[in-house]
């Protein structure tokens, strides 16, 4: 990953080997080309990073151009707001998955409610009714607290 920055401006970034060759035509820049080399074209490898912590239900985080520090190009990424119709889309996606889980859940252990069932069902009846209260705990859809099962 380069970027290609005359007077440590940012010019284009992302910028790669071949758009430098496409840009020189007539310059026989075959890789592996030096670090100086590249200098010398104002083109400068960008230094990876991780991106940042963010709350993806709220937040989204994108990568804009790098940062020079100490004299070396550094991958750099912004968090901002995301679109209240992101974050309803997501919350929504979230809801259908817990809630299909929650289903999944549920149906397993229907056997636990039969009358002749070999285990005691007043425990599988509150565990089952925890579970069907899961939508209504403050943090759904984001941030959900599972009930144990019986043992």
């Amino acid at each position: 990953m380069y970027v290609l920055a005359p007077n440590q401006t940012v010019q284009t970034y992302p910028y790669t080997i071949e758009q430098l060759q496409e840009d020189n035509p007539d310059d026989n820049l075959v890789p592996p080309i030096s670090m100086d080399v590249l200098a010398g074209y104002n083109v400068f490898p960008v230094i990876e990073t991780s991106q940042p912590d963010y709350d993806y239900y709220t937040q989204v985080v994108t990568e804009i151009n790098p940062t020079l520090v100490t004299d070396e190009w550094v991958q750099t990424w912004q968090v901002g707001a995301a679109s209240s119709e992101r974050i309803q889309i997501l919350r929504d996606d979230a809801a259908m998955g817990i809630r299909i889980t929650r289903n999944n859940i549920l149906r397993n252990n229907d056997w636990t409610q039969l009358p002749d069932t070999p285990v005691n069902s007043i425990p599988w009846a509150t565990y089952r009714q925890e579970l069907r209260d899961i939508t209504t705990q403050v943090g759904f859809p984001t941030h959900v607290n599972w009930p144990t099962p019986p043992s």
